[in-house]
């Protein structure tokens, strides 16, 4: 693992080439936040396995961000490479539509990343060369105070524009008393089985549901704005999470040891153009929305 520390946090990012046992077909490889420590409190992040003794890949843990983008995914047949942004060469094993990488789940090569850091940032650079697409994807980790940032700047040299789709699936500890979470947009929560919205405007975890089952709950929104929310812990009391962009769609997920939002990026990058993002986690400071 590679280290960010300073006197409150330490933030452990997978190593792609040594590590690569941690790795599959879904989370991107370069910057991929494992685990972020509280010095003094312990582990802050979790996952959908966290604790059992067993890690899977494809469900990851910590911070990881995903590319659901995949280059050649319309042509290609049972057997052939696509290149999942982000991952490397992933076979196509099966011809389910759309294609994703759960039901695609074997790597035939990871891509190769340039990485430079320090104690406080972490940078990789990627490139990825396939048909008529020329991608190079730089990713930076950096940690500021009580502040993780993970940045991303995607730029397109091939000759077809990119229909980009990307979020980050941040894993935080399954919620205290149930209450996840507060935006600071309006939002709305579907009629589901497991989730509400609570006198407080509090994300609640309804307790009669089976969370060992986990649920996946698309929320509503209501108008494009700049994606902010206060997520409740159990160590730290309060995460801020802020993005610099306008999500697309956002849904929450949960199981009996975790809690995850999802806050999507959507863009086109066309030839020749380049597209940059972020989302910041704050840990533990008076965090307000």
């Amino acid at each position: 693992m590679f280290k960010l520390e300073n006197s409150h946090l330490k933030v452990a990012i997978i190593d792609p080439t040594l590590d690569a046992h941690l790795l599959g077909s879904r989370y991107c490889t370069g910057g991929y936040i494992f685990q972020i420590s509280d010095k003094q409190k312990g582990q802050l992040l979790s996952g959908p396995t966290f604790g059992c003794g067993t890690f899977h890949a494809f469900d990851g843990q910590g911070a990881p961000e995903v590319f659901l983008t995949a280059l050649g995914e319309e042509t290609a047949r049972v057997g052939d490479n696509v290149v999942v942004l982000g991952v490397g060469r992933v076979i196509r094993s099966s011809p389910a539509l759309p294609f994703h990488t759960r039901d695609n789940p074997n790597v035939r090569e990871f891509a190769v990343w340039e990485i430079e850091r320090d104690t406080s940032a972490f940078e990789a650079r990627t490139r990825h060369v396939f048909d008529k697409y020329d991608i190079v994807i730089i990713r930076r980790v950096t940690l500021s105070d009580l502040t993780v940032t993970s940045a991303t700047n995607l730029a397109n040299g091939g000759k077809e524009e990119i229909r980009l789709r990307w979020f980050p699936h941040p894993f935080f500890p399954f919620p205290h008393n149930r209450v996840a979470c507060r935006f600071g947009f309006p939002l709305s929560v579907p009629d589901n089985p497991g989730y509400f919205v609570n006198a407080q405007g509090f994300v609640e975890l309804k307790p009669d549901y089976d969370w060992a089952k986990g649920l996946y709950q698309p929320l509503g929104l209501a108008q494009p704005a700049q994606f902010s929310a206060v997520v409740n812990h159990s160590i730290v009391e309060t995460v801020g999470v802020s993005c610099d962009y306008a999500p697309a769609f956002v849904p929450v997920w949960a199981n009996r040891r975790t809690f995850s939002v999802e806050p999507y990026f959507e863009t086109t990058v066309r030839s020749g153009e380049a597209a940059s993002w972020q989302i910041s986690y704050r840990f533990g400071d008076t965090c307000k929305v």
